[in-house]
């Protein structure tokens, strides 16, 4: 597995030191669930349980980095989690990690996260994933980056719509959704229409590509964010 702290310390670097972010190996969660969490996977394989568990433990712990006591989160019936109230979160895991973050809902009104292998996106899947403006944008590109580019910005959709979501409750499409990055591919920003800006950040791990996406309340962004 990825060393823990090559995941959360960049996370701390974007989000500030006020964001509960842990990390778990889905293979060994780490603890039981909680009797309200356990509907969610009551008929599921061992491997969705693990994952699952393995996010509820992630999620405590993040929790109890912000000085928030051990609750259960339950899930929705749409499958998104029930975070307690004032708490915004996003969990995301793969095969061999599982990635928890969460924040106080008057710093960080929602947040997003998506982890994904570092392999190229099927060539067929980048009609589906990118726009008529995102396919130009790889145009730019030397074709053999179009596989591992195309992964980035699935992953960004991934993140966005997390953090979206429980704004809006709306199925959004990958079509329906713009991003656009910075030269470096290591901040971007989502679109989709009638809905709030997303300011994101793509994290390249050794095997791994991580995306997290925020949307700020109202008020003013704090300037690490900037």
């Amino acid at each position: 597995m990825t060393d823990p702290a090559a995941i959360i310390a960049p996370l701390h670097r974007i989000l500030g030191a006020g964001v509960g972010v842990a990390v778990t190996d889905p293979s060994n969660p780490g603890g039981p669930l909680l009797p309200e969490e356990e509907p969610a996977v009551a008929r599921a394989v061992p491997a969705r349980r693990s994952e699952f568990t393995a996010g509820r433990i992630a999620a405590r712990a993040a929790l109890a980095q912000i000085g928030h006591p051990a609750a259960a989160i339950p899930s929705a019936p749409d499958r998104s989690p029930v975070w307690p109230a004032g708490i915004v979160g996003s969990i995301t895991h793969c095969r061999d990690l599982c990635i928890a973050v969460v924040g106080n809902r008057h710093a960080l009104q929602c947040i997003g996260i998506d982890i994904e292998p570092s392999t190229p996106l099927p060539a067929d899947m980048i009609e589906i994933i990118c726009t008529t403006g995102e396919r130009k944008w790889l145009e730019t590109h030397a074709s053999t980056e179009h596989g591992q580019i195309g992964k980035q910005i699935f992953c960004a959709k991934e993140s966005a719509y997390k953090a979206i979501y429980p704004l809006t409750k709306n199925v959004i499409e990958f079509a329906d959704m713009r991003v656009t990055f910075n030269s470096q591919i290591t901040h971007f920003t989502a679109r989709t229409e009638g809905a709030p800006t997303i300011t994101g950040y793509l994290i390249h791990l050794p095997h791994h590509i991580l995306c997290v996406s925020v949307i700020h309340p109202k008020t003013e962004a704090p300037a690490h964010l900037g």
